[in-house]
């Protein structure tokens, strides 16, 4: 074994906890043995396919046991796994295959036939080797099935059984074993190159930071393609814990977040700021409105580890006001460069609640160098750039030795060794016993529900658009801490947002749509001739130029009003505007939904609130809908367990 290779880490696990059950997938379970015997079976066939070390290899998968099959099978075989979202827009879904140029692709029957489509659609499918289809349900890849293409593409299919014993080490400490994607300044995303001991050792210090051991259960709600997965995978399967897969089928509100996660016996989360409030503020208003209390609720979770936005001082305030100490909240800091390096145990509310909370202090093994402009240590209070150093970084950025010299650099501090740390771009500085807190950023970089965003990218693609004339784009903080992003534009011709806002989806994920769409008839200049931003208007202040305000006409529509209004932060809201045109968003759609069901007794699922984004549709549906009562959430015995109300994965929706 070699601890720094965490999938052999994995194989002394197995033998330990052969029968124990290594991850739930809604009804569906697979224990630790046929785990690693699936997994074998597949290196073996990538092995016996031509995957060498360090080849790519592709996933496309939905969050569940295949997905966690593939990347225990790609890392054993030596490869380096590429997970891709299979809702990717197709020409962001080119770029990240023209990049990374995998030779397999891991795919299922259910997805098989879509993905054959976008290959040949660009003209992709003659360099790939070949597809691996995976069976699906209980007898995961006793069969696994190839597809081979001609030039002509024409396909030839076979299917084998393979060995299902552990394959001999192939991998080193410093090889890389993922690459994950972020948004790029350039316009180009950037892909992010991960290794085998940069990941092992965030795992198991995070274990023996919080004593983690065969009980522990860890939900999955990451998104497949960020680094976090391989937290929520390994986490618990280091330890002999079990990994908790969320059922997508029939999610329509935060309430089934809630049930799952106490029904689930989850006892360590792994979440974004962003999703934690929508948590906090649903068991708020139940606690409000119901006979519940907290010590019925979340009996088996002890830890939330929030990573990927500010986390402010308001949002541990009201968290403690409900569940006090007994549910420990923890900040990470770290970008997706480093994994989390930084962390802060919350053990007291904080006094002041407008604050972000300090990042903390580094974790083993690890330093945090705040450097001024001069390349010096930053004094106390004194405000410079983070940097990351440590030999756990990631190898920079794939197949791009440039960009990855101007990130990974050599440490100023020491002259004489190569030293490399990363650089972060954001601003802290050291309070007095040397923890950190965090200022801000020194570029164009925002964050959005935790995934990472440069607004040049968003702005590069709008320009794209031949009607564009100019455009900025802008992140906004709400009430809620929450950022959204507003396109300001001017035009050569006359443009329909809506056409602007279904030509952007072709090429950029859903969450770097912006919110918002202004049109300028000029820019405002400041004394310099750059564009003043501070004399921009704000979004709510225009959004009716467009479709001319029509007040509510009834109780329903009226409510309706006050709910948007409140959600949006907006004073009032038209019965014909598009709640995602006013600056809604899937994350907002959730939190509308939930007050829908409690105010309306009705249960309006997510797909019905996108085909109905008015006032006056959303109103109708309403009438015509049955009525269901409004239940609390409850603490349930583990025999009473969901069959039709589970959760789809929030940061899915988001994506």
């Amino acid at each position: 074994m070699n601890k720094k290779i965490i999938h052999s880490v994995f194989e002394e696990t197995v033998e330990r906890y052969k029968s124990k059950i290594a991850v739930e997938e809604g009804n569906r379970s697979i224990e630790y043995d046929n785990l690693n015997k699936s997994a074998n079976r597949l290196a073996h066939a990538l092995n016996g396919y031509g995957a060498k070390r360090n080849s790519v290899i592709s996933v496309f998968l939905p969050n569940s046991i295949e997905f966690v099959v593939s990347v225990i099978g790609v890392f054993k075989s030596g490869g380096i796994l590429l997970p891709i979202d299979i809702e990717v827009p197709e020409k962001r879904f080119k770029k990240i295959l023209n990049k990374t140029n995998p030779k397999v692709i891991i795919t299922n029957h259910t997805l098989k036939e879509n993905l054959i489509q976008q290959l040949s659609a660009f003209n992709l499918l003659c360099r790939i080797d070949c597809i691996i289809v995976l069976s699906e349900g209980d007898h995961i890849n006793n069969d696994i099935q190839e597809i081979r293409f001609t030039e002509d593409e024409k396909r030839t299919i076979t299917e084998k059984v393979y060995p299902e014993n552990n394959l001999p080490l192939i991998s080193e400490p410093d090889d890389g074993n993922y690459i994950v994607f972020t948004s790029g300044s350039t316009g180009e995303p950037k892909a992010i190159l991960g290794s085998h001991k940069n990941l092992s050792h965030f795992i198991h210090w995070e274990i023996d930071e919080f004593g983690l051991d065969e009980n522990i259960k860890v939900s999955q709600l990451s998104l497949t393609t960020v680094d976090v997965i391989f937290r929520d995978i390994f986490t618990p399967l280091i330890s002999g814990g079990t990994v908790c897969i969320p059922d997508p089928k029939n999610f329509t509100n935060i309430k089934h977040l809630l049930k799952w996660i106490d029904q689930s016996k989850i006892s360590l989360i792994h979440t974004v700021p962003s999703i934690f409030r929508l948590i906090y503020k649903e068991i708020e208003s139940q606690f409000q409105t119901e006979n519940l209390f907290p010590n019925e609720l979340f009996l088996s979770l002890k830890y939330i580890l929030l990573v990927g936005e500010e986390l402010y001082g308001n949002d541990v305030v009201r968290w403690m006001d409900i569940f006090e100490k007994r549910i420990e909240l923890v900040n990470l800091y770290g970008a997706t460069e480093t994994l989390a390096k930084v962390f802060y145990r919350i053990k007291e509310k904080p006094h002041e609640t407008n604050k972000i909370v300090p990042l903390g202090k580094p974790i083993s093994k690890t330093a945090v160098l705040i450097l001024n402009d001069s390349n010096e240590l930053c004094r106390l209070g004194e405000i410079g750039q983070i940097h990351i150093k440590s030999p756990f970084l990631t190898k920079g950025y794939y197949n791009a030795p440039n960009l990855t010299k101007d990130s990974f650099i050599q440490n100023p501090l020491n002259t004489e060794n190569l030293d490399i740390i990363y650089k972060t771009g954001d601003l802290g500085r050291y309070f007095s016993d040397r923890s950190i807190e965090f200022v801000g950023r020194l570029d164009r970089q925002v964050k959005i529900n935790a995934l990472r965003i440069e607004l040049n990218e968003i702005e590069q693609v709008i320009m794209t658009y031949d009607k564009i004339e100019q455009t900025l784009v802008i992140a906004h903080k709400t009430q809620d801490f929450e950022a959204k992003l507003t396109c300001y534009y001017t035009e050569k011709n006359k443009i329909s947002t809506t056409h602007l806002r279904d030509y952007l989806l072709k090429i950029l994920p859903n969450y770097m749509i912006p919110s918002f769409f202004v049109l300028m008839d000029d820019f405002p200049l400041n004394i310099n001739g750059k564009i003043d931003k501070k004399a921009l208007p704000k979004p709510e202040e225009v959004i009716y130029e467009d479709i001319k305000y029509v007040s509510p006409t009834d109780d329903t529509e009226k409510k309706l009003e006050e709910i948007w209004g409140e959600i949006l932060n907006l004073k009032k809201v038209g019965v014909n505007n598009s709640f995602f045109q006013i600056g809604g968003n899937s994350l907002s759609a959730l939190k509308v939904i939930s007050q829908l069901y409690k105010i309306f007794e009705t249960e309006i699922n997510i797909k019905d609130f996108f085909e109905n984004p008015t006032i006056k549709e959303l109103s109708e549906l309403i009438k015509q809908s049955i009525k269901k009562g409004y239940a609390p959430i409850k603490s349930v015995d583990k025999n009473d367990l969901l069959n039709d109300e589970d959760l789809i994965i929030l940061q899915t929706l988001m994506n």
